[in-house]
């Protein structure tokens, strides 16, 4: 795939400039990341997209957000569609609401083949945070995040002001119907028919979806955790048990940084919705410290559903982050939310299906640039620590 156009935040338009992140605390509120790519001619399409997004924001309450969303030459008017369904939401002004599309001067707007790397949208999403914590991982238009989410993250930015470096994973689950659950009566249904994991619900080339281990691992522990949270009577795990299934976890994203282990990268149909403290621990302030985005970016070249989706993940793990999980939260698809997110790779698959599009038919080159990326932020931290001796 030829790449045509460079992107950056200087060929955005600003549907929203959240005027008043001002207000928040740098170190203890916790800032919202949503990614959107829009393809569909389809009016509704799109919009069923965007209203998952206004959903998450509604959810959020008020605290700060940044949403970037990508419409393609197919998509008709689409400052206005934007601006109809997210400009008049309550609590907008906390949100800094980006839209990238094609400048018609540089490329021809039936050109429906023009396409960007969602880990792009990531990059510049993450570059605009206001906030050390942030939620990032939403970036289907088909995921919808638990109304409690919001205060149990903010209880982890305040539980952990002190303790910089850590990173707790929040699972995703797939319902059978639209109606939302609860965390109580998602704990009671674990084992039911009705809820599944987003791969089961893919149909990927007449392939069946694969469940990867890390999700089974870390869904389980939080399975654990939150039953501990909810009730008190409830028996939970020896800490030295639960302790070594985080180690285990570590361990497992560690090891797929080596050559032998690139193929369950590319395996991974999702990816991972975690809060991530951006400051490393370096012993020095949010303000002065090397922060995990800047070591750590997503790798631009690897647009894609199935396409090294946790490959920032492990690096970060491998820098010493502590993993967890954010127990009580969740966050989970419905039938009519996963109608919304088909359209977003232009084909009529779901976007977790999508391989390493920008790289397509050369896994050389793909293969190459996975082992440079394993590297730079190790040789990038090491001069950094080197240039503040």
């Amino acid at each position: 795939m030829e790449c045509k156009l460079p992107v950056a935040w200087r060929d955005v338009e600003l549907v929203s400039l959240g005027p008043s992140w001002k207000q928040f605390s740098m170190d203890l509120d916790v800032t919202l990341v949503q990614t959107l790519r829009l393809y569909s001619s389809d009016i509704n399409q799109c919009r069923a997209s965007l209203n998952t997004v206004a959903e998450n924001l509604k959810r959020w309450k008020g605290q700060p957000s940044v949403v970037l969303i990508y419409a393609s030459p197919s998509v008709k008017s689409p400052s206005n569609l934007v601006s109809e369904v997210l400009a008049e939401l309550d609590g907008i002004d906390s949100s800094l609401v980006g839209l990238l599309y094609p400048n018609i001067e540089n490329v021809e707007r039936d050109d429906e083949n023009l396409m960007v790397s969602q880990k792009t949208l990531v990059n510049m999403a993450l570059d605009v945070v206001p906030t050390r914590w942030y939620l990032s991982g939403l970036d289907g238009g088909d995921t919808i995040i638990s109304p409690d989410t919001i205060h149990l993250a903010k209880r982890k930015a305040s539980l952990y002001q002190t303790m910089p470096g850590n990173i707790f994973v929040v699972p995703q689950f797939a319902f059978g119907s639209d109606e939302w659950w609860n965390v109580s009566e998602l704990l009671e249904a674990k084992d039911s028919d009705s809820l599944e994991i987003p791969a089961d619900v893919e149909s990927c080339n007449e392939q069946e979806g694969e469940e990867d281990e890390l999700s089974v691992q870390t869904t389980l522990l939080w399975w654990e955790q939150t039953s501990g949270l909810l009730y008190p009577d409830h028996k939970p795990s020896v800490p030295s048990a639960l302790a070594k299934s985080l180690q285990d976890i570590e361990y497992k994203l560690t090891i797929r940084l080596g050559k032998e282990s690139l193929d369950k990268f590319l395996s991974v149909p999702y990816t991972p919705l975690v809060l991530v403290d951006n400051l490393i621990k370096t012993g020095r302030t949010s303000e002065e410290g090397l922060h995990a985005h800047t070591l750590a970016r997503e790798v631009e070249e690897f647009g894609g559903g199935r396409c090294f989706n946790l490959l920032r993940l492990s690096q970060l793990v491998s820098f010493g982050f502590q993993l967890n999980v954010l127990d009580g939260a969740f966050a989970a698809s419905t039938p009519k939310s996963r109608k919304g997110g088909l359209h977003q790779v232009g084909l009529d698959v779901s976007p977790r299906c999508s391989g390493c599009f920008l790289l397509e038919g050369a896994d050389d080159l793909r293969n190459q640039v996975f082992h440079q990326e394993v590297v730079r932020p190790i040789i990038a931290r090491s001069l950094w620590e080197k240039g503040n001796d």
